[in-house]
């Protein structure tokens, strides 16, 4: 009588098999999870900017009376002076002035 069972030569050809299709399937798995994670934090980024933009609205009034006309050192430091009170800072490390680089 003899009994069915998979052969030490079929059982390592499977899980080969795993093994290639895991190492394929894996790489694109942790991608996609950190494109997800990426984009969540970058929504949630936009709401905090968004809200402080709006509470900073109804303190100094809307943004086109911030007499924001240029790129400029000056413009960068009102609009860092008009958001702080509204975000949670750690530090401030202030306003890098571009042009100076």
């Amino acid at each position: 009588m003899y009994k069915k069972a998979f052969t030490l030569a079929e059982t390592l050809i499977t899980l080969g098999i795993i093994g290639v299709v895991a190492a394929m399937t894996i790489p694109n798995l942790m991608q996609k999870n950190f494109e997800r994670k990426a984009i969540a934090t970058l929504k949630e980024t936009q709401s905090i900017i968004s809200q402080a933009i709006r509470m900073a609205e109804e303190e100094y009034g809307d943004v086109s009376g911030w007499d924001i006309k240029a790129a400029n050192q000056e413009t960068a430091e009102k609009i860092a002076n008009n958001l702080k009170p509204f975000l949670k800072l750690a530090s401030d490390c202030g306003v890098v002035d571009t042009n100076a680089v």
